[in-house]
């Protein structure tokens, strides 16, 4: 039902109750004009009653009540009811005519049977009390139907001689006639079926009214200003309470359930696109029932919707403390709505409703968060306003020793006092001078330390670096698997070798390079101050190469070299031909310029390798080193040998 049309009904019902009182008299006499009823008993029973809540207290100011007849004291179908607006005292007392609300009053055919009626009294909102057996007043209903037969006056049934002759001489009948004569003749107009008429100005003449009725009994509807009502009382037009507007409650409360409002209707018309109709989107505000069957019922007032169907929660809603729950998703105008806090980098915490808490990650063990590990204690005192309901507000701030920066208003900020250059405490994004000794817990410094001291980039020292006892110093090489720099307590350094036997052990190859400097030294060079001896790696190879064929008797030099230091000949490889089907060998010979050092053969028809295993032939320094190769004679067989390689391997004295 639309708003209008609730608004309408219940207007409606007030304007009769008010009528009824008035013109009870009125509506009896025009009831009786009407259907030639000269009954003059009255169309009302008075009756009187009190209310209660259902805390078990008088009901006070003013209820809506429903009022039925039964024909048992239980169950059955109701053979008439009505509803007044009943006036209650301070001990919810009340006194109703009843039939006043309803036109022409009470039926005198409820009572025509003779049998009991119960009368039900339903009051909106508060307990529903038992049927009441009605006694024998109302049935005076009877008595004033036995003047009538079947309705009309005895006079009816005369024959018209007679009643001609006793009208003539009776002058109440004669003046009876004369009303009745005269009625009929002022009662003129014509109506339209189903429009309830209405007298016209001249207040003799009959026509229409603006109330429509299509239906009977239950089905009966009222339109104003329409003739064809769509509900029980269809308004078209404004409408305009001067007084309470209720909307009642759809039925009595039981323990097992509640029962919300009639709702209150708002209605729309909107066009689909994809359906190509037209749609009733609604809004509906309805009272409902909260904590039924308990020591504190009561109701919440609600928002539902609907596109096109039954409406149905969206959410919103009003507690009976005037509270207000807001839907799912609801946002506030202003500079943002605060939807939900999630905890970033360092914090814990958070969510999207509730009293949100966020923590500092204690889950950090680098230092990066001071945390209070002991109680606070605060000096100032902490003052809310008056009737302040937010418990925990700070509404000033005072910077406490080594801060600063205070005060009572707006987004306050406290710093480190950087006035404080005795480092008692630590300023992150500035300079520290510690003046006390300074004492790190066992987990380091550093970002994820996994050591006592762990730095993630460059680390300097202006006067160099001490580990004191006998510490090692280790520095790994990034990108080679156990690669290190490494000291040990003894000062021996190692180069990939963390078990560094001399003053410096290398595992791998040294390789220097670089220019001259200006005083002729080369750059980046390796120096080896003196003529410390090299009995060991590394060793270093001079290679000789002859091409042949070589002619007999003919010697070859391959190798002249004039070492710069003393040197020591440990090794010498050949590497050829000597094709010449003699016994005669194919000889290399080292040697200086004065004397022979060393010589190695090449047999006859031999293709191969001839080592001649360790050697240890000591060369002073400025000797010049002479390989000269011998081939040997091979007559008629023409060249004696194909091509040659030596190889002299020494290392520096």
């Amino acid at each position: 039902m639309s708003l209008s049309r609730q608004v309408s009904a219940l207007l409606l019902s007030l304007a009769l109750l008010s009528a009824a009182h008035a013109r009870a008299g009125q509506s009896a006499g025009r009831a009786a004009r009407r259907s030639g009823d000269t009954a003059s008993v009255p169309q009302f029973i008075q009756f009187s009653g009190a209310l209660k809540s259902y805390d078990g207290k008088p009901a006070t100011g003013v209820a809506g009540v429903t009022f039925l007849l039964y024909a048992e004291e239980e169950g059955g179908q109701s053979l008439w009811r009505e509803t007044q607006n009943v006036s209650l005292d301070s001990e919810g007392r009340y006194t109703v005519a009843l039939g006043a609300a309803t036109p022409y009053g009470l039926p005198a055919d409820l009572f025509a049977a003779g049998q009991a009626r119960w009368l039900a009294v339903e009051p909106q909102g508060m307990p529903v009390p038992a049927r009441i057996l009605l006694l024998s007043v109302p049935y005076a209903f009877k008595a004033g139907d036995a003047e009538t037969l079947g309705g009309l006056p005895a006079s009816a049934f005369l024959r018209a001689d007679a009643k001609s002759r006793a009208e003539s001489s009776s002058p109440v009948a004669a003046s009876q006639s004369q009303a009745q004569s005269l009625s009929t003749s002022t009662m003129t107009g014509s109506g339209t079926a189903n429009y309830l008429p209405r007298w016209t100005p001249d207040g003799s003449t009959l026509g229409n009214s603006i109330l429509f009725q299509s239906g009977t009994g239950s089905a009966a509807k009222v339109g104003i200003n329409s003739s064809t009502p769509a509900a029980t009382l269809d308004v078209n037009g404004g409408a305009i309470v001067r007084g309470g507007l209720q909307l009642l409650n759809r039925a009595s409360a039981t323990a097992a359930s509640g029962a919300s409002s009639q709702p209150l209707t708002f209605q729309a018309a909107a066009f689909s696109s994809s359906t190509q109709k037209a749609t009733a989107p609604k809004f509906q505000w309805q009272a409902e029932p909260t904590a039924n069957n308990t020591a504190a019922p009561g109701a919440s007032l609600n928002l539902l919707y609907s596109a096109n169907s039954t409406p149905a929660e969206t959410g919103l809603k009003v507690a009976g403390n005037g509270q207000i729950t807001f839907a799912a998703g609801q946002t506030f105008p202003g500079a943002g709505t605060i939807t939900g806090i999630t905890a970033g980098a360092g914090l814990i915490g958070g969510g999207t409703n509730g009293a949100v808490t966020l923590n500092l990650n204690t889950a950090f063990s680098d230092s990066r968060y001071a945390q209070l590990g002991a109680a606070n204690t605060f000096t100032a005192p902490i003052t809310f306003a008056s009737g302040q309901t937010f418990p925990g507000t700070v509404t000033s701030v005072n910077a406490g020793a080594g801060l600063s920066g205070d005060g009572s208003g707006g987004a306050r900020t406290l710093s480190l006092n950087t006035a404080y250059t005795d480092g008692r405490y630590a300023q992150l994004g500035g300079n520290n001078t510690f003046s006390g000794v300074q004492v790190m817990s066992k987990l380091g410094i550093g970002i994820a330390p996994a050591y006592p001291l762990h730095v993630n980039g460059t680390m300097r020292a202006e006067t160099g670096l001490s580990l004191g006892g006998n510490a090692t110093l280790s520095v790994d090489a990034p990108g080679v698997a156990n690669g290190h720099f490494f000291v040990n307590g003894y000062g021996n350094v190692g180069i990939n070798n963390i078990a560094p036997q001399s003053a410096l052990d290398v595992v791998g190859n040294i390789h220097s390079t670089g220019a001259l400097t200006s005083a002729g030294v080369a750059a980046n060079s390796l120096q080896i101050n003196g003529d410390n001896a090299m009995t060991a790696a590394p060793h270093m190879y001079l290679t000789g190469y002859v091409q042949g064929p070589m002619q007999a008797l003919t010697s070859q030099v391959p190798i002249v070299s004039i070492p710069s230091k003393a040197i020591a000949v440990t090794r010498m490889v050949a590497d050829g031909i000597n094709p010449c089907p003699r016994s005669d060998n194919l000889v290399f010979d080292l040697s200086t310029r004065s004397a022979d050092l060393y010589h190695i053969s090449l047999t006859a028809n031999s293709d191969g390798i001839t080592d001649s295993g360790p050697l240890y032939i000591a060369i002073p320094a400025g000797t010049t080193i002479v390989g000269r190769v011998d081939p040997p004679n091979c007559g008629s067989f023409g060249p004696s040998t194909g091509d040659i390689a030596v190889t002299i391997e020494y290392v520096m004295q």
